[in-house]
């Protein structure tokens, strides 16, 4: 206990995380949690502690340390060809509500109807995820059950809806907390940048303006990153979008800041799911932030070849829904 009691003064002095305090520290704090080997105060002052300081890049990459030396990681062996995975997170309820819910499954939708697989990982118990997770429900997809048919349906080409739980349990339960402490926890702050799946899947983020720093340091695992930075999820607040290949030393730009989503208002799932059938069907018209994330998806993918012909192919399945 003399360890924890070091980490929690460490923790807990006044003003910002010391220096000295260390990524190994982190990993420290946040694997005791993982383990459950501390009492409920001991718990708490864990996480209080490392909730203050969770956008600390010490904290972020020691938490990142702990939580992937006790997860497993779904594996995409079984999948095969040119066309990357695309790995969409969804905790819109750590970074702006239930906007998230009217965005996601239509760009995962349309991704999955131009042929590129789709996993949307998640906690879908609650505000935003859980709106999500229903939205998707109304439209005949649900959440995986196992491993097993997560991974048989990645291989099948499948849109697949993986809960946390089946990657990383112990980030699942260390988010459940907040219900108890009434905060988020250092694993919300993670969580968007978390990487559920293994062999190079491509992966979007999301980051508040001027945080592609954590992105850089913390997301590491995907082939290829898309970033929308912005507020909002996925900058669906206006967010500029920018992508680049994990050994690329420089993001590049994709397209510029765009309001056009922001008027999209938040509504109860079976209304989004109505609004999303009615975009699928051609009756309304494709917001342009969404078609900004689906042509960075398909470049990024490797199912088109350069950013114009992302364009191009967005373009035309826009014409095509409007033809339907």
């Amino acid at each position: 206990m003399s360890e924890i009691a070091n980490l929690l003064r460490g923790l807990h002095q006044p003003g910002e995380l010391s220096a000295a305090f260390t990524a190994e520290d982190a990993a420290r704090a946040a694997a005791a949690l993982l383990d459950g080997g501390v009492d409920d105060f001991t718990t708490g002052a864990l996480l209080a502690g490392l909730s203050r300081h969770a956008t600390s890049p010490a904290v972020m990459l020691g938490l990142k340390d702990a939580v992937s030396a006790r997860m497993q990681p779904l594996s995409l062996a079984g999948r095969a060809g040119p066309v990357r995975t695309v790995v969409l997170p969804n905790f819109g309820c750590t970074t702006g509500g239930l906007v998230a819910a009217p965005l996601l499954p239509l760009l995962a939708l349309l991704l999955s109807r131009l042929g590129v697989p789709v996993v949307i990982h998640g906690v879908f118990e609650s505000t935003g995820g859980m709106a999500v997770a229903s939205t998707l429900r109304e439209l005949s997809v649900l959440p995986c059950a196992t491993r097993a048919q997560a991974e048989a349906q990645c291989a099948a080409g499948q849109l697949v809806l993986l809960p946390l739980t089946l990657v990383a349990p112990g980030m699942a339960a260390m988010m459940a907390q907040k219900a108890r402490l009434g905060l988020n926890t250092p694993a919300h702050a993670l969580a968007p940048l978390f990487m559920p799946v293994a062999d190079g899947a491509v992966q979007a983020v999301h980051c508040r303006p001027g945080g592609r720093d954590s992105v850089d340091a913390v997301a590491t695992e995907a082939h290829a990153l898309v970033c929308a930075e912005g507020d909002g999820v996925f900058g669906a607040g206006g967010g500029a979008i920018a992508w680049r290949l994990a050994d690329a030393p420089v993001w590049q730009p994709l397209f510029a800041a765009d309001a056009a989503f922001a008027s999209v208002a938040p509504a109860p799932p079976r209304a989004i799911a109505a609004w999303t059938a009615s975009i699928l069907s051609g009756k309304q018209t494709l917001p342009v932030a969404v078609g900004h994330l689906l042509a960075s998806l398909l470049l990024a993918s490797g199912y088109a070849r350069d950013i114009h012909e992302a364009k191009a192919i967005t373009a035309v399945e826009t014409g095509a829904l409007a033809a339907a």
